[in-house]
């Protein structure tokens, strides 16, 4: 499935942000952050949702979540 979402982002047909939940819920964190880390350089409109989506809810105790609301601009 995340291949797939990945295709589509590269198509854009999908966006980053939808991959970087995939792998939240897989609870492979580090390749979450690294596509909300592109969502970001993207602007895409959904990083404005990371602090109430659901499927980001297993990084929200790491910092890099924190580092990441730091860098678009909301309070952590």
């Amino acid at each position: 499935m995340a291949r797939e979402l990945i295709a589509g982002v590269a198509r854009d047909e999908q966006s980053a942000f939808d991959v970087a939940t995939v792998y939240s819920e897989l609870g492979m964190k580090d390749e979450a952050f690294e596509w909300l880390g592109r969502s970001v350089e993207r602007r895409e409109k959904y990083v404005l949702q990371m602090k109430q989506d659901p499927f980001l809810l297993p990084l929200r105790s790491d910092p890099r979540f924190r580092a990441m609301l730091k860098r678009i601009g909301l309070p952590g």
